[in-house]
C-alpha cells in the first residue's frame, strides 16, 4: 500500500512539474532602417556567443548540408552574417531535401530555458523551423 501511494505522489509531481512547461513562440522582424548587423531586435533576445550550446557537439542525423553552407559548426561558432548574404557564416540544408535533424549534445546536463534560431534572408528561405 505503501509503495503504491508513493508511485502516485512521484507521478503526481511528474505531472505537476511537466504542465509547468509550455512551449512559447516569439516571431520578431526587422524591415528597412531597423535592420541591423548587432542583431538587435524589439521582442527576442539577441544570439549569443557564449551560452549552453557555444561548445556543443552538433551532428546532422538526417539530410543535407547545402555544398555552399558553413557547416554545422556555423550553429555554434558565435560568427554571426553582418549582411543578408554570407553563406560561410550559416548553417542551412540543400534545397529541395524535405529537410533535416541536427543532433545537439551539450556535453553535460542543462534545464534548456529556450531555443533561438535566426535568418537574415527573404522569401521562402527566410523561415525557420
Amino acid at each position: 500500500m505503501i509503495n503504491r501511494m508513493l508511485l502516485v505522489a512521484a507521478l503526481g509531481a511528474v505531472v505537476v512539474v511537466t504542465t509547468h512547461a509550455q512551449t512559447r513562440i516569439t516571431v520578431d522582424h526587422n524591415t528597412g532602417a531597423a535592420i541591423n548587423a548587432e542583431w538587435k531586435f524589439k521582442s527576442v533576445p539577441s544570439p549569443s556567443r557564449d551560452d549552453a550550446a557555444s561548445k556543443a557537439r552538433v551532428l546532422i542525423v538526417d539530410g543535407q548540408a547545402d555544398g555552399n553552407s558553413a557547416g554545422v559548426g556555423a550553429l555554434t561558432d558565435g560568427i554571426f552574417p553582418n549582411s543578408d548574404d554570407q553563406p560561410r557564416r550559416n548553417f542551412f540544408i540543400a534545397p529541395g531535401s524535405g529537410g533535416a535533424r541536427i543532433l545537439m549534445d551539450l556535453g553535460r546536463l542543462v534545464n534548456v530555458a529556450q531555443i533561438n534560431s535566426y535568418s537574415w534572408h527573404p522569401g521562402s528561405r527566410a523561415p525557420q523551423v
